[in-house]
């Protein structure tokens, strides 16, 4: 059985239009599950073959279309080594789309470590949207640092300063709420020195069936410098 997988939606970083595949059944199994990839339209023809070679090949009709899925993987974000302030580079990695398009990409940061990571879903998204919309920082909570649209990835990666006080924003369209389209702000309250933090990505991939599929990064865990008493320094 010989197949060939081209992608629904073709990832804007990717050159493969086409990826060949054969498998092999032996007698007596006449059916044969396939494990499919996400994002992909599949085209099988199958032929018997003997000791005296391969027979004609039959092209198996019907239609096999896979759906979208989150990245399989997203790299944790990384903080630029550079003096520290009331501001930090941050550098972001447009993860792979081979699974399907990604919507939006998010930046959540805490002040101080993050002890249980938990699964981000669309009700940990609009918490951490609505602390980073109150009124003073959100000291001990995580918050909606930075929000960008995929369309905002002009490389495979991208440096946004975090602690620069602007508020961005993005729209996830929501199936289970009839297609709704919901905008979630995030505010990139100001770094405070000698405060650690910690920070991670977090992605939303459109899906026919389910209603947003997130995928997150590991934390990144970073001190933003240390002021010295004696001195009035900053190390």
């Amino acid at each position: 059985m010989n197949y060939q997988t081209t992608f629904v939606r073709k990832p804007p970083s990717s050159d493969i239009t086409t990826i060949h595949g054969e498998v092999s059944v032996n007698p007596p199994k006449l059916t044969y599950n396939l494990k499919t990839e996400p994002n992909r339209i599949y085209n099988f023809d199958v032929s018997a073959v003997s000791c005296a070679g391969s027979g004609p090949k039959t092209i198996a009709t019907g239609e096999c279309i896979t759906d979208s899925e989150a990245p399989d993987y997203i790299e944790e974000p990384n903080i630029i080594d550079e003096s520290p302030g009331s501001t930090r580079d941050l550098e972001i990695v447009l993860p792979n789309e081979d699974n399907g398009p990604i919507s939006c990409v998010f930046v959540v940061v805490k002040n101080g470590p993050i002890d249980n990571n938990d699964l981000f879903d669309i009700v940990k998204l609009r918490k951490v949207s609505s602390e980073a919309l109150t009124d003073e920082t959100p000291n001990g909570k995580e918050y909606l640092a930075v929000a960008m649209k995929r369309y905002e990835f002009s490389e495979t990666s991208i440096t946004v300063k975090l602690g620069d006080e602007i508020t961005s924003g993005c729209d996830v369209t929501d199936k289970s709420a009839k297609n709704s389209i919901n905008h979630y702000d995030a505010k990139n309250w100001q770094l405070v020195i000698g405060n650690s933090y910690s920070t991670y990505v977090v992605t939303t991939s459109p899906n026919e069936e389910e209603t947003v599929l997130f995928q997150q990064s590991s934390i990144e865990e970073f001190e933003n410098g240390s002021s010295n008493p004696e001195t009035g320094t900053i190390d």
